[in-house]
């Protein structure tokens, strides 16, 4: 598990096991249950079996997604490197958020994840630009990796061949993402949500993305506290 410490709300990462607080989300919990004092909110998400060998990893990728894969790294030269800088991933991830429309981050929040963040970057040489930047929620007791945060180079008036190899960048940067859990020891990469069932042309193009890498489709859970759920209701804040 991993404990998300908060002002006021705390936030528990697949926990198995609930208890009576008023004041903890358990977030993908690895239960079923029904419980009183919580309401359950069901989460879809798409895991790669990393305890498979690389061969096995690469051979369940789509045809497409090998070739840009291949195209990244030998003729682009993308590098796939660790980025400790948090000003510097904090910028970037800005930059991309005002651009999509997303919240911001702010360092006092990546701070309430402690010691189980990874970041890694692409960076293109012959642009000389970092491509994306990747944040990863890691929990080393259950050996489980998790695509938290994901940014990726934006720019006003982007030619053609630059956006498709950022393109073949990011799928590159997710690929390699596996190999790194899977050597550091870890058995699940969980590819961060999956909007099941959606109608939206956003969240379909998100889901066609993760489809390129195979993986298996899981239900987990949320589960809120009544008072907090109800309070996001009234706010109009997303669950």
């Amino acid at each position: 598990m991993v404990l998300q410490k908060g002002k006021w709300i705390d936030h528990l990462w697949f926990s198995n096991e609930p208890s009576m607080s008023l004041h903890t989300v358990y977030r993908q919990a690895q239960l079923s249950k029904q419980y009183w004092w919580l309401k359950k909110v069901p989460f879809y998400t798409k895991h790669i079996d990393l305890k498979q060998s690389e061969t096995e990893l690469w051979e369940q990728l789509e045809k497409t997604t090998k070739y840009e894969i291949n195209r990244a790294t030998k003729r682009d030269l993308i590098q796939i490197e660790p980025e400790t800088d948090w000003g510097l991933i904090i910028d970037y991830h800005q930059e991309f958020a005002a651009a999509r429309n997303l919240s911001p981050l702010s360092l006092n929040h990546l701070k309430t994840y402690g010691d189980h963040l990874q970041v890694t970057k692409a960076y293109s040489p012959a642009y000389e630009q970092i491509t994306g930047i990747n944040i990863l929620l890691l929990d080393k007791n259950l050996k489980r990796a998790r695509g938290l945060f994901t940014s990726s180079l934006v720019e006003d008036n982007m030619e053609t061949k630059k956006r498709r190899m950022i393109g073949r960048a990011n799928r590159l940067h997710i690929y390699s993402n596996f190999l790194l859990a899977k050597e550091a020891g870890f058995e699940i990469f969980d590819l961060g949500g999956y909007a099941l069932n959606t109608n939206d042309k956003t969240m379909m193009g998100i889901n066609k993305f993760k489809d390129c890498f195979g993986g298996e489709l899981i239900e987990e859970s949320h589960y809120y506290p009544i008072w907090i759920y109800w309070l996001k209701q009234l706010l109009g804040r997303p669950i």
